[in-house]
C-alpha cells in the first residue's frame, strides 16, 4: 500500500508536557476509514508509544481501534449525528494504559459524507485499573441517535450533560426507536385510505 506523505513516518519530537493543548486533527471518509492525520495526531501517538499509529490504520475503518463495544456505539452514533450536518461537541477521554488524558472534540461533517475529528488536548492523570462496565442502560434511536434519557434528546447533550465518555466505562448501549421515528415509519406502512 502506498501511504500519502501526511501519513510517512519522519522524526518527529515527542509531545512535551507543554503541548497538551495541542490541537490533534484526523479525518474519516463516508466508510469510516481514516484517510488524514495531521502532524499533531503524529507526535502524540509517538509520545504514547505507538509511532506508526496512523500508518497502521490509514485506510482502515476506526471502529476497529475502540475495542469497548458500547463506546464503539456511542461514537458512531455521534458521527451519525455529525453527517446529519451538525458539528458535534463533546468531552471525552483519550487513555494510555497508565493515563488518562481529557480531550475537547468537535466532530464536524465534511463534503462526500466525511467526517473530521478536531481534538484538544486537555490534562492528564495518572489511572488507576478500570472497573467493568456496569448495569446501566443508554437507549439510542436506531433511526436518529436521539437518547432517551427521560425523553428523547439529542446523543450529544446526553454525552455532554451526563460526562459519558469522560467516564472510566459508559453505559451499556441499547438500541429502540424513539416517537417520532416510530410515527413516521407507521406513517411509511400504513396504506393510505382509499
Amino acid at each position: 500500500m502506498i501511504i500519502p506523505p501526511a501519513y510517512r513516518a519522519a522524526h518527529r519530537p515527542p509531545t512535551r508536557a507543554g503541548d497538551n493543548r495541542a490541537k490533534v486533527i484526523y479525518r474519516i471518509d463516508s466508510d469510516d476509514r481514516l484517510v488524514y492525520a495531521d502532524g499533531a495526531f503524529h507526535r502524540f501517538a509517538d509520545a504514547a508509544g505507538v509511532p506508526d499509529l496512523a500508518e497502521r490504520w490509514y485506510g482502515r475503518s476506526i471502529w476497529h481501534c475502540i475495542g469497548d463495544d458500547e463506546l464503539r456505539a456511542v461514537f458512531v452514533a455521534l458521527v451519525a449525528r455529525a453527517r446529519s450536518g451538525r458539528t458535534v461537541h463533546v468531552d471525552t477521554r483519550c487513555d494510555s494504559p497508565s493515563l488518562a488524558r481529557s480531550v475537547a472534540m468537535e466532530i464536524v461533517p465534511l463534503p462526500d459524507n466525511g467526517v473530521e475529528f478536531r481534538c484538544r488536548l486537555g490534562r492528564a492523570r495518572l489511572m488507576t485499573p478500570a472497573l467493568p462496565s456496569g448495569s446501566e442502560l443508554l437507549r439510542v434511536c436506531a433511526w436518529c441517535y436521539r437518547a432517551d434519557r427521560g425523553g428523547w434528546r439529542d446523543i450529544e447533550d446526553v454525552v455532554a450533560d451526563e460526562h459519558l465518555l469522560e467516564r472510566a466505562t459508559v453505559p451499556v448501549v441499547t438500541h429502540g426507536i424513539c416517537d417520532g421515528c416510530l410515527a413516521e415509519a407507521a406513517a411509511q406502512l400504513d396504506p393510505a385510505p382509499a
